[in-house]
């Protein structure tokens, strides 16, 4: 049996992969936090409270031989004042992870899987991008997130295997930050002044990440990959709302406003990040995740997006 450690449990995704792995037969599952959870663990499921983790001697203390390593916790969506945005990325996202990734070579884990983000690649680019496509993080966030993964890669003396995925935006029923406002403006029926966006973007369904991280459990790459974790084929914002929009069983009311003028709308309004996430387009290519894992998920991407809406309407019905 697989011991996995596994970080940043309180997140949307954490918990997600918590609920998911606890119900493995094969996978015993130790999630390390920064202060206790406020939601019950499923009983299966250990729990270690290092306060710090640039702690590197607590994870000394903590990690055995052969562990599998997932690496969630990080500063994400969350909103840091420009003067101390490098510095507070940076120390989270990581400090953190090369003290893990240290005392990870001195215990001689079997592989680390760290979660990085397709944010390395720019906000917005005209071609597909693939795993080896030109980096260019335009936002401190990523920038951490590209400085975590070298970090980890050129770890001393190490002899663990390295999986590092860049995720898109990973939605889900209760997918917090845009996703959520999106679905909640979905839910309310009101024309939504989307029609005119033909942009195509990346997503990552929950369900799909779940399934992906189960056979990088169950077989763990060996050797260093630098993947993209993504839904096979990308949608236009106008599309995603559609198939939310069916998927709730409500009729889609899209209308057509210039981007330049709805640019300058979120702008004002405050949602000028809901406009760099959602409105810009960002395609990545994830078939060399997919043929290392000998899977692909059998809904089309649409499938997914209608199946999130009806969950998202029972959840608001219970």
């Amino acid at each position: 049996m697989n011991r996995v450690v596994l970080t940043g449990a309180s997140g949307f995704i954490g918990r997600h992969l918590v609920e998911f792995l606890a119900a493995q037969v094969d996978v015993s599952l130790l999630v390390v936090v920064r202060r206790p959870l406020s939601w019950p663990l499923p009983d299966s499921v250990d729990m270690q409270v290092i306060a710090d983790f640039r702690d590197e001697a607590a994870w000394l203390q903590l990690l055995q031989p052969d562990d599998i390593v997932i690496h969630l916790a990080g500063l994400a969506h969350r909103d840091l004042p420009a003067e101390t945005q490098v510095e507070g990325f940076f120390e989270a996202n990581v400090a953190t992870t090369r003290a893990i990734a240290q005392a990870g070579a001195q215990r001689r884990i079997g592989n680390f899987i760290f979660i990085s983000s397709i944010g390395v690649y720019g906000s917005s680019r005209k071609e597909i991008v693939a795993p080896d496509s030109a980096l260019h993080p335009d936002h401190p966030y990523a920038e951490s997130k590209l400085a975590a993964e070298l970090a980890l890669l050129s770890v001393p003396n190490r002899r663990f295997s390295c999986t590092i995925l860049r995720l898109p935006l990973v939605y889900g029923a209760n997918a917090p930050g845009n996703f959520g406002k999106l679905l909640r403006l979905v839910a309310l029926g009101i024309p939504l002044p989307f029609a005119g966006l033909h942009n195509r973007k990346s997503f990552l369904g929950i369900e799909t990440l779940k399934q992906i991280m189960h056979r990088l459990i169950q077989s763990p790459l060996q050797g260093d990959y630098t993947l993209i974790a993504a839904e096979q084929d990308a949608v236009t914002l106008a599309s995603l709302l559609s198939h939310l929009s069916a998927g709730m069983g409500k009729k889609s009311r899209l209308f057509y406003v210039p981007a330049w003028m709805l640019k300058l709308f979120l702008s004002c309004v405050g949602q000028k990040k809901m406009y760099k996430k959602l409105c810009l387009t960002l395609e990545a290519n994830s078939t060399q995740l997919f043929d290392l894992i000998n899977w692909r998920p059998p809904q089309t991407v649409e499938e997914i997006i209608r199946k999130v809406g009806s969950d998202y309407q029972g959840s608001r019905r219970t």
